[in-house]
């Protein structure tokens, strides 16, 4: 499977939607593709967000409003001839047409639930993006990274985890692992195979409880 169609099953798989079969072919393309895996990372960052939005409910006769509110223009004939001439095609759409589009798009994005419009109340949310999740993520030293990356995959694997995302830092890599939290102290206590850790500190999770993990080259 190639990155779009992968990208058509993020959501579903953030949302656990997937079939088992579906799940294993999105998590092994994940692994070895960065960009995808942050982009469902996004995804899992902005899906708590929904949960603050409501759509408000629109007055019945909202599309008769718009269109009394459209003023329509009645050019002279001379203008309109000098706009057949020399105006191009995008200025030569009559106004009724594009009001009545827009009024059409209004509608339909509306019923889609794209559009969120209230005459009482503006809600404002804030987004605030950490620079760093983990202020003391673990680090572990390693002299191939790639081979320690896919060992580390594996482990997490066999823990019932998965990898969300991987993101080089310098010369190093960043790997941020979602463990359930009863196979936690047997994961850290594994880690030790994979070459010198240094303990676990206090703050190695980010905000989302995942585990944030340093590869450092020997």
């Amino acid at each position: 499977m190639d990155c779009h169609e992968i990208e058509m099953q993020l959501y579903d798989l953030a949302t656990d939607r997937l079939t088992d079969e579906e799940r294993r072919s999105v998590e092994r393309h994940l692994d070895a593709c960065t960009v995808c895996t942050e982009k469902l990372a996004i995804i899992r960052e902005t899906l708590p967000l929904l949960e603050h939005w409501s759509p408000p409910e629109l007055p019945p006769d909202f599309a008769d409003q718009v269109i009394r509110g459209i003023k329509l223009r009645q050019d002279p004939w001379w203008r309109k001839v000098g706009q057949a001439l020399f105006s191009p095609w995008y200025i030569k759409i009559p106004l009724e047409g594009l009001a009545a589009t827009a009024v059409l798009l209004v509608f339909i994005a509306y019923q889609s639930g794209y559009l969120f419009i209230t005459d009482t109340t503006t809600r404002e949310i804030t987004v605030t993006v950490k620079g760093e999740d983990a202020p003391q993520p673990i680090v572990m030293e390693s002299p191939d990274l790639e081979d320690a990356r896919l060992k580390l995959t594996a482990m997490v694997k066999e823990h019932g985890g998965m990898v969300v995302r991987r993101q080089p830092v310098g010369s190093d890599l960043k790997m941020v692992l979602k463990i359930a939290q009863e196979n936690e102290t047997p994961f850290l206590q594994a880690l030790g195979r994979l070459g010198k850790t240094t303990a676990p500190p206090e703050h190695y999770k980010d905000s989302q409880g995942n585990i944030v993990i340093i590869l450092k080259k020997k």
